[in-house]
C-alpha cells in the first residue's frame, strides 16, 4: 500500500511503517516465545478476538446511527466474535496479550533501536501527538517581526523525509527473521538481502 499509493512522504505513510515495524515484533515474540509458552498464540487471538467483543458490545449498547455507512463493518465483526465460540465465553482483556508492552516485547526479541527511533517516533503521527503535527503541519514564520512563530502549513510546504529506505530495512529485517523459520528459496533471501535502496 506504501507502494501502491506513493505515501512515501505522508503521514499515511508514517502509520503505515509503524504498522510494519509492530507486526514485525508481534511475530518474533510469538515465535520466539511459543516453545517456553505453548498457549501464546492462544492468547494472541483471545486478546484480538476479545478487543472486537469490546467494539461490538459498545456499538449495541449505544445506538450507532452512522453503521451502515462507517467503514466498520458491524454484523462481519459480530460474525467474527461468534464464530467458534458464544461472545458470552469470551473475555475482555485490555492488558495486551502476554501482559507485556509492545517496548518490552521488542527488547525480549532484540529489535529495541527499531522501536525507539522508528516506532516511537510514528507513533507520534498514529495518535496526532503534538510531535507530528509540529513536524509536518506547522511553518517557523521567517518574518523576525512576528517573532518566528509558527502558523499552519495551509499550503502544504512541508514536505517530510520519505520512509522508502527505511520500508526496505523493515522489509529486509522480515524476510530475514522469516528465513529462519520457514523454507524460502534461497535465492529470494539473497535477491532481498542484497536490494539496495
Amino acid at each position: 500500500e506504501i507502494d501502491e499509493h506513493n505515501l512515501y512522504t505522508s503521514i499515511s505513510g508514517r502509520s503505515a511503517i509503524r504498522s510494519l515495524i509492530e507486526n514485525l515484533i508481534v511475530v518474533k515474540y510469538l515465535i520466539t516465545f511459543e516453545k517456553e509458552k505453548p498457549q501464546i498464540w492462544d492468547d494472541f487471538e483471545k486478546y484480538g478476538i476479545g478487543g472486537i467483543k469490546k467494539i461490538v458490545l459498545y456499538e449495541r449498547e449505544n445506538n450507532n446511527e452512522r453503521k451502515d455507512v462507517s467503514h466498520v463493518s458491524y454484523a462481519y465483526l459480530d460474525f467474527i466474535l461468534n464464530e467458534f465460540k458464544m461472545e458470552e465465553f469470551t473475555d475482555i482483556d485490555v492488558r495486551y496479550f502476554d501482559n507485556a508492552r509492545m517496548g518490552a516485547k521488542a527488547e525480549k526479541v532484540g529489535e529495541k533501536d527499531l522501536f525507539a527511533l522508528y516506532y516511537d517516533y510514528d507513533t507520534q503521527y498514529e495518535h496526532g501527538l503534538w510531535g507530528a503535527i509540529r513536524e509536518s503541519s506547522m511553518l517557523k514564520c521567517d518574518n523576525s517581526t512576528h517573532q518566528y512563530h509558527l502558523i499552519p502549513d495551509i499550503e502544504d510546504e512541508q514536505k517530510l523525509k520519505s520512509i522508502y529506505s527505511d520500508c526496505i530495512f523493515v522489509m529486509k529485517k522480515m524476510i530475514s527473521f522469516y528465513a529462519t523459520q520457514i523454507e524460502i528459496p534461497e535465492s529470494l533471501v539473497k535477491e532481498v538481502s542484497e536490494y539496495d535502496d
